[in-house]
């Protein structure tokens, strides 16, 4: 299998379980703590069994290399990092709000460490999460080395303004609906204009998640729509990083595109029914 660079922000999610609805009650019976963000998505990688390492900022401090669970475990006590509160009744989420922590450096020390292992790397997989380690200069940079070395780019961001300035020829870009709307400002039907601004933004390949009705894939050549049952229970909280962690697994496998799009979709659909016992075990 293909070895993998995920590049991108990680987050802590705290999640608080209440047995009550009411505001003013401190009735809850546990608190966890799961890496999100890029962190999340580096978890179902090695759950998946991709071989995958991770390059980031840890405390403003460069870190390339695999997440040990020791490592995983001094985190929780990181100050310089985006955290996410989450407050749940059952299974469903009934609150949230964030203490955010937006990086500001230029990447050098990170870039660096990254061309020095560069060939080490089959595929490029950048998960930006707008919380600034993927900035425009060092994502540029990235993006030139690995086309330099003829290695594929995979990317997921919530970046859809001044995209083409930040993260020029991108040979896959997978977004979700809102985004889409933002980035492209057309209907999914608009086959012709998409491809022009495909062009325009050098995407090589656009995938296109659809919420709980799917995804759908445009190339050059092909437009692929895989639909799929809509989900009535469950929680969606990181299914977006399940469909983005699951495509990742499928090309390292080197799966046909619509083999990708239909695991990828049916795994988040797994994950949005069953998110707790995901995130537990994983």
């Amino acid at each position: 299998m293909k070895r993998c660079l995920l590049i991108g922000d990680l987050i802590l999610d705290y999640y608080k379980f209440y047995t009550t609805m009411s505001k003013n009650s401190h009735d809850f019976k546990k608190q966890k703590c799961f890496l999100g963000g890029a962190g999340n998505v580096y978890l179902i990688l090695k759950y998946l069994h991709v071989n995958v390492d991770i390059g980031t900022y840890v405390n403003d401090i460069a870190y390339l290399g695999v997440l040990s669970n020791s490592f995983i475990k001094n985190l929780y006590s990181v100050k310089n990092i985006t955290k996410k509160y989450r407050s749940f009744l059952g299974d469903k989420q009934i609150f949230s709000s964030s203490q955010e922590y937006i990086h500001n450096f230029s990447g050098n020390e990170l870039f660096l460490n990254i061309k020095n292992n560069i060939k080490l790397y089959n595929l490029i997989v950048i998960s930006d999460y707008l919380k600034g380690v993927c900035n425009s200069e060092f994502m540029r940079a990235v993006v030139d080395l690995a086309k330099e070395h003829h290695i594929p780019v995979i990317l997921d961001t919530k970046l859809s303004i001044k995209f083409n300035k930040t993260y020029p020829k991108v040979d896959y870009l997978k977004i979700n609906y809102k985004e889409f709307k933002n980035l492209f400002c057309c209907k999914l039907t608009e086959k012709e204009l998409i491809r022009s601004i495909m062009g325009k933004y050098n995407i090589s390949n656009l995938i296109v998640t659809l919420d709980k009705r799917g995804s759908v894939f445009y190339s050059v050549n092909d437009i692929i729509l895989y639909q799929c049952s809509e989900v009535v229970n469950g929680c969606s909280i990181g299914s977006g990083d399940a469909y983005f962690a699951k495509l990742i697994c499928c090309i390292c496998n080197n799966y046909d595109i619509l083999t990708c799009i239909k695991e990828s979709t049916e795994f988040a659909k797994l994950y949005t029914m069953k998110h707790l016992s995901y995130r537990r075990k994983i």
